[in-house]
């Protein structure tokens, strides 16, 4: 085919000398440290005469050490690391399941509250602690003034003008007691 035939061969090179490669690859034997030719190494190189003398072996030996060690230091920061950003981690959970609690109990207050201020009861039996008369005979007169059935919530301001209210909101009230 025209036009193919260049990037074919170069294919085809390309194969080879990757095969070639391999079989270099596979005579030789290398030491622990990955860069030394072994005493039987089966290499061209070697069988040669051209093998590492006992001093260049023990200084390669000596880099192979020195960079496992290196490797080790950086995979324990890399750990460190990790177990720093996973306390983080378990802290930023921990905080937010607090604040998640303190809102809840910050809405529950302010809930207690909104009810307390709108409840005429709570407020005529303050007053009357505060004017002096004792808890028993408190609760007797605002029981009294009050009844506990009557409605509640915002509807038993029983104190003010509320006489002219809808009475389809008082049926309402009365059909959730």
């Amino acid at each position: 085919m025209p036009g193919m035939g260049r990037d074919m061969r170069r294919t085809r090179g390309t194969g080879k000398s990757q095969q070639k490669l391999r079989l270099i690859q596979a005579r030789q034997r290398l030491e622990a440290d990955g860069s030394t030719h072994r005493r039987d190494c089966e290499c061209a190189r070697c069988e040669a005469g051209f093998t590492p003398s006992e001093r260049e072996r023990d200084l390669a030996a000596k880099r192979g050490a020195a960079k496992q060690g290196r490797n080790a230091a950086v995979r324990a920061a890399e750990r460190k690391k990790e177990k720093a950003r996973l306390g983080q981690l378990d802290l930023a959970a921990y905080f937010a399941q607090q604040n998640a609690a303190a809102d809840a109990e910050v809405q529950r207050l302010r809930t207690m509250r909104d009810r307390s201020i709108t409840d005429r009861r709570m407020d005529e039996f303050l007053l009357l602690r505060k004017g002096g008369m004792a808890l028993e005979t408190a609760l007797a007169e605002v029981d009294k003034r009050f009844p506990p059935g009557g409605p509640a919530g915002p509807d038993n301001d029983n104190g003010s003008d509320n006489a002219d209210l809808d009475s389809a909101a008082h049926r309402i009230g009365l059909l959730f007691p």
